[in-house]
């Protein structure tokens, strides 16, 4: 059955008059009047402020990490061709010669530097020329009009030995003290030549005329 509802404040109103009727008229007698209560009415949820979804700043592109060394591949040294190597071996060789008559136009010479380019026992044997050159007050010279000229050709390279044939042009002449000339000669020869490739560089070891010929000759 459905109840008829009474609020709150009906209720007390309907209470105090009943007892303001049974109790009389004096002051003092009457009962303190009921406080009066209010029932507030609930406020209505506030609907939620609308909020736009929250904007993510974009991450910074600007890097404080160091960028990362960058290593070198290692460098890879190309092996020298044939010709190369045939002209290192004729350089060499021909220089050893430079050297050999170095000494021999100034016996004063330490001839230490011409190990670079004699072995061991070609170095030995210029040395005994230099003393012989020393001993005997010769000095060598060429020609202001020298016709001094090699034609080399090598003919075999293992590894570190080689082979090469040389015609040599030469007119050095030696000139004593009192300035007397001696071995004038004009003369080819034709030379075969070993070097081996010895504490990093191709050096003259042995050498043998095969043939000599007084004036040019083309030694064919």
């Amino acid at each position: 059955m459905r109840r008829l509802g009474v609020n709150g404040a009906a209720m007390v109103l309907l209470l105090a008059l009943i007892v303001a009727a049974c109790g009389g008229s004096s002051a003092s007698d009457a009962a303190p009047p009921a406080p009066t209560t209010t029932t507030a009415t609930p406020d209505a949820p506030a609907a939620p402020a609308a909020t736009s979804p929250a904007t993510t700043a974009a991450p910074s592109t600007t890097s404080t990490s160091a960028a990362p060394a960058t290593t070198q591949s290692p460098t890879t040294t190309a092996a020298p061709t044939d010709e190369e190597i045939e002209a290192a071996i004729i350089a060499a060789y021909l220089q050893g010669w430079d050297d050999y008559y170095a000494v021999l136009e100034d016996t004063s010479l330490d001839p230490e530097f011409a190990r670079e380019t004699h072995g061991e026992e070609a170095f030995q044997l210029l040395v005994d020329y230099q003393l012989e050159s020393a001993d005997e007050g010769v000095l060598v010279k060429w020609p202001d009009d020298t016709k001094r000229s090699h034609r080399v050709e090598v003919l075999d390279v293992e590894q570190s030995f080689a082979v090469i044939r040389d015609c040599f042009v030469n007119d050095a002449y030696g000139i004593k003290e009192d300035g007397s000339i001696v071995d004038d000669e004009l003369a080819t020869t034709r030379w075969a030549v070993e070097m081996r490739f010895e504490d990093g560089a191709w050096k003259t070891t042995t050498l043998s005329v095969l043939q000599r010929e007084l004036g040019v000759w083309d030694c064919s």
